[in-house]
């Protein structure tokens, strides 16, 4: 993997949780089959990235390398499955009645 690949990989790991974090906000995203598209593509974004930083370490690594990128995998769990399942929720305080009965 190229040093470019691997600096884009991180950027979107960073980015992970505050990305989620705002399209779950995103009340105007809850349109039907729009959330859900959205945030399948986040969700195999992240996954994407992370598969492809941990993967080099998990084949060949030493025994702590591997731990350490368990532990990275495990850390972006949450991020991704906000992603996955609570894209264009919104806020409790801007929620209709229609709204709080999908949650």
């Amino acid at each position: 993997m190229t040093w470019t690949s691997r600096r884009l990989n991180y950027v979107v790991l960073c980015a992970a949780p505050f990305v989620a974090g705002g399209l779950a906000a995103a009340r105007p995203l809850r349109i039907p089959g729009v959330y859900q598209i959205v945030g399948a593509l986040m969700f195999a974004g992240f996954f994407a990235s992370t598969w492809s930083l941990g993967l080099r370490v998990v084949r060949v690594g030493p025994d702590e390398r591997q731990k350490l990128a368990l532990a990275g995998g495990l850390l972006q769990a949450p991020s991704a499955l906000i992603a996955l399942l609570w894209v264009g929720v919104c806020g409790a305080l801007v929620a209709t009645a229609t709204d709080d009965r999908m949650r």
